[in-house]
């Protein structure tokens, strides 16, 4: 809505000046309708108040200081470290599921089947990745990140462990 388009909608008052005569019919003859119009008011500062809560008052302290970015790289290499042997086997495994073999040619199921694995593959990559940056950086969306890609890999492991590692021993 243009400039010029919002003052057909504005409500007299003391920081609007005085309506127009199709202002004024509509007001008259539909005053039913006078709480649907549009108003623009003017952009609020913020004043904080002192009734606001402690936990909504105490929001605007300062974030704490970031990490050494040596905390991130510790800790994704020593992640990467743990999970390569099983990132590696899972990679495999996806890789033979999606091709075939001569016996056993690829099927939709273990396309499928093989997608997953690469999808928990990138899990286990990921991980530790985003567990060293919510470590050095402190912040929540890198944490519910880390979180839910540490869920996956745990869940890869689990697949690993019982279907291939288990039976073998």
């Amino acid at each position: 809505m243009g400039a010029a388009g919002w003052k057909k909608w504005r409500v007299p008052g003391p920081l609007n000046p005085a309506p127009n005569k199709r202002e004024q019919l509509l007001a008259q003859h539909l005053p039913s309708l006078a709480c649907y119009k549009r108003t623009m008011s003017r952009r609020q500062h913020f004043i904080p108040s002192q009734r606001l809560p402690v936990s909504v008052a105490s929001a605007t302290t300062e974030a704490k200081p970031h990490r050494s970015l040596l905390w991130a790289v510790g800790i994704t290499l020593l992640g990467w470290l743990v999970l390569a042997y099983p990132a590696v086997l899972l990679a495999l495994l996806s890789y033979l599921y999606m091709a075939g073999t001569g016996a056993s040619p690829a099927t939709a199921g273990s396309v499928v089947a093989g997608l997953a694995g690469m999808v928990f593959v990138l899990c286990m990559v990921a991980a530790p990745l985003l567990t060293g940056l919510a470590v050095s950086r402190r912040r929540r969306g890198l944490w519910v990140g880390a979180a839910v890609t540490w869920a996956l890999t745990a869940v890869a492991l689990v697949y690993l462990l019982v279907n291939w590692f288990l039976p073998l021993g």
